[in-house]
């Protein structure tokens, strides 16, 4: 398959003795590498450094610019895109780990041992690692690994099992505070509907006093002036006056109660 040259991206790598950036070969393509994460131990593309430079988790990375990147490991190409490219010094970024001291414990480098001239007889890591996978201390550390992720995942589950049980807990204490709600609004409603039936009651009651009070106030005035108009009539007659003052008789309240007396 051939490679397509992305935009903003380094063109295919025509040198075959060149990094390749690791980003890149993870996504299956081979573009030139032009810069070098030392904390990452990463090879770089100019696209790719560029985020690099500019992400929040990864900005204050330290950078080795294309003349300063170390050159191309082994088994660094598309081919063997997967294998382990190796650690770097983090004194010398530019130079492989290569030497191992058992006293200290201690990684270095080939500038390390120059440099330094270390006094403590060093172990090749290449040659002290070659049954390391099958010792006891690796398979020690898998088991403690293993067992770790285990924890980790079964933490997680707890987690995801709490997140869970809270997430049903809001939504049961939100069904109760919108069924409370609920049981209120009907209550207001229903005392609201009481109220307004009691006070409609009360005004009706009210109209229906003033409306028979109105109608009696009208007869008493029809009564009244019917008598004003006898008494006229026969203010001359003393007779007539005393009837008509026995026709009028005075109630408990000191009022009189007026009847209509005819002199016909």
């Amino acid at each position: 398959m051939s490679n397509i040259e992305s935009p903003g991206r380094s063109p295919p790598v025509s040198n075959p003795d060149a990094p390749y950036c690791q980003i890149c070969i993870e996504g299956g393509g081979s573009v030139a590498a032009e810069a070098y994460c030392t904390v990452c131990k990463e090879f770089q593309c100019s696209v790719c450094s560029n985020v690099h430079r500019r992400s929040r988790a990864t900005r204050t990375h330290h950078m080795l610019e294309k003349e300063s990147m170390p050159s191309k490991t082994a088994g660094q190409d598309p081919e063997s895109r997967h294998e382990n490219l190796g650690e770097f010094c983090e004194e010398h970024p530019h130079e492989l780990i290569k030497y191992f001291c058992p006293k200290h414990r201690s990684l270095h480098c080939g500038d390390c041992v120059v440099l330094y001239q270390h006094p403590c007889k060093l172990e090749v890591i290449a040659n002290v690692s070659v049954n390391f996978k099958d010792s006891s201390v690796f398979q020690d550390i898998k088991s403690k690994i293993d067992k770790l992720t285990d924890d980790v995942c079964e933490d997680t589950a707890k987690l995801e099992k709490q997140t869970v049980a809270l997430d049903d807990s809001e939504q049961k204490d939100k069904t109760q505070v919108l069924d409370f709600q609920s049981k209120v609004i009907a209550s207001l409603n229903e005392k609201f509907r009481n109220l307004t039936s009691q006070i409609a009651e009360i005004h009706r009651d009210s109209k229906l006093t003033l409306f028979n009070l109105q109608e009696l106030s009208k007869e008493n005035e029809a009564e009244a002036t019917g008598l004003k108009a006898d008494i006229e009539r026969n203010e001359s007659n003393s007779v007539l006056l005393f009837i008509i003052h026995i026709y009028v008789p005075r109630t408990e309240e000191g009022k009189c109660h007026i009847r209509k007396t005819s002199t016909d």
